[in-house]
């Protein structure tokens, strides 16, 4: 009895992962157990494949935020990506043809000298260039339509469980608008705008690879996903989400028939889009009138306060813009550096990051590094931009690309791990 229980749990498909959760969920209320999860995950590392490693990369790229030990000033995935780049080392024949990526290390390096005569944080861009590196020499050994495959379950796995995590440890973040609007908002592993990019990335991985599951199990991970996206209370998520989902129905639906049918039946067009509207409207009101949120967006476009309705966004980009073309001449076309800087804001008179990641570039970057990220973008979005002709797998990379430059809008995550390996791999 005993062995056949045994037997039957060594079979779970990736057991190790729901290990390390089970470790990290421990941590939240034993400190102690972040330093399993570290012994536990570099024991993992050395004993498995270069792509299961993969898998471990991918899994605490989502639980960055709740593994930081004070004794090792952060997360205690820097020792973890150490491991697998020693690991990567050892292994034989894992640098052939590395030499491609001469011109980028030859950028990051001037990159980092750019960073010490403007900004001069050091420690901050070598911790960014190590996760660069990092994850071209990974993605560099792995088979990539294999790797996928891997990646989007590992990403559905992840996203359960850092839903799971948030809701166990009540993790919720008070908004403090102002004396009379709280709002109480799920931040799961991060803070609520990055964990419904989280959730949005659970989403899409789920709908590329629904097949793989039982339907009940579909319904009920796209509930749990759903109900925690709107939990967070974040219109950047839900509205990309949204455009993402138009997107997805345009593209996976015959279009012929479609036409044809709308064109002759303009009235049910127009009433499936009226009911849209209201289902949206209805939901936001919902979510957010209890807490007097909703009424704060209308009072704010009632009185043209963009300012007041972006919580200041407007003015932090106008701050950054202005920067960015206001400094010397190596400064505007090359940058300062790769790691997200504050510059002061009026509307605050503080120092504010840009909480967008098109600003970032340009203040991080300059001209020239905008124009040859952007070269890289189009060329990633060209691999898979001829729908018909790609994998399932390769759709499923193409909107998870999409939701990010439609993120950018209202996040900085230009060096977030996982949004390196979406747009490296």
């Amino acid at each position: 009895m005993i062995k056949k229980l045994r037997n039957e749990i060594c079979h779970i498909q990736y057991l190790d992962i729901y290990l390390l959760f089970i470790c990290v969920l421990l941590s939240n209320f034993f400190v102690s157990f972040i330093y399993v999860t570290l012994l536990l995950a570099i024991y993992f590392i050395y004993r498995n494949s270069l792509e299961r490693s993969f898998m471990y990369v991918l899994f605490f790229s989502f639980f960055d935020e709740v593994i930081v030990s004070a004794i090792l000033y952060g997360s205690i995935s820097k020792i973890i990506i150490v491991a697998i780049l020693l690991k990567i080392l050892l292994t034989k024949h894992a640098l052939k043809n590395i030499s491609r990526y001469k011109f980028v290390f030859l950028y990051l390096i001037f990159q980092f000298f750019m960073a010490c005569l403007h900004s001069g944080e050091i420690i901050g861009n070598l911790s960014v260039i190590l996760n660069i590196i990092f994850i071209i020499l990974i993605t560099h050994n792995l088979n990539k339509n294999n790797t996928l495959e891997i990646m989007f379950e590992i990403i559905v796995i992840a996203v359960t469980l850092s839903c799971i995590y948030g809701l166990i440890c009540n993790k919720f973040l008070f908004d403090y608008r102002d004396e009379l609007t709280i709002i109480k908002r799920f931040s799961g592993t991060y803070e609520p705008n990055f964990m419904a990019l989280y959730i949005n990335l659970g989403i899409i991985s789920l709908s590329t690879i629904k097949i793989k599951y039982k339907q009940i199990n579909v319904i009920i991970l796209y509930l749990l996903f759903f109900v925690c996206l709107f939990m967070t209370k974040s219109l950047t998520g839900i509205l990309s989400i949204i455009l993402i989902s138009f997107l997805f129905i345009y593209h996976n639906f015959p279009k012929k028939n479609i036409q044809k049918y709308f064109k002759k039946n303009k009235n049910v067009l127009l009433m499936l889009s009226l009911i849209l509207t209201l289902v949206v409207f209805i939901l936001l009101s919902k979510m957010y009138n209890s807490n007097g949120r909703f009424t704060f967006i209308i009072n704010s476009l009632l009185k043209g306060d963009f300012d007041l309705l972006t919580s200041g966004r407007i003015s932090i980009a106008k701050s950054f813009i202005y920067n960015s073309f206001h400094r010397d001449f190596l400064g505007v076309f090359f940058g300062n550096g790769l790691v997200p800087l504050k510059v002061y804001c009026s509307f605050f008179t503080s120092l504010k990051y840009a909480h967008n990641g098109y600003i970032d570039l340009l203040y991080n970057f300059g001209i020239i590094g905008v124009i040859g990220i952007s070269v890289l973008i189009i060329f990633k979005m060209k691999e898979c931009f001829v729908l018909s002709k790609c994998s399932i797998y390769q759709k499923g990379l193409f909107y998870m690309r999409i939701l990010l430059l439609i993120s950018a809008f209202g996040l900085s995550f230009n060096t977030l791990r996982i949004t390196l390996i979406i747009f490296l791999i």
